[in-house]
């Protein structure tokens, strides 16, 4: 499957300090192989819209990436960092 970062997702990803940035593509890769099938993929709702929520995690990260799949592409709305938390500004994405 490919991957696609939706434009927000792009400016989400470039905020971060580069090692942070490099560590977030590394787990998309993992994802890109496993897809809804990888054990920190969960679907949730947000807007009464059905996505996955995808869990970046390790002793430095604790990220968020909210995703569809369509199309055999995986498309990533958003990542944040966990503390952000799933505000508003982030539902209104979809």
């Amino acid at each position: 499957m490919k991957i696609e970062l939706h434009k927000k997702a792009e400016e989400d990803i470039n905020r971060f300090p580069d090692p942070i940035k490099d560590k977030i593509k590394s787990k998309l890769k993992q994802l890109k192989q496993e897809n809804a099938k990888h054990e920190n993929s969960k679907i949730i709702n947000i807007n009464q819209k059905q996505v996955f929520r995808y869990k970046i995690k390790n002793k430095t990260l604790d990220h968020r990436a909210i995703y569809d799949i369509k199309q055999e592409k995986i498309i990533i709305y958003t990542i944040f960092h966990r503390d952000k938390g799933y505000q508003k500004k982030i539902a209104r994405r979809f």
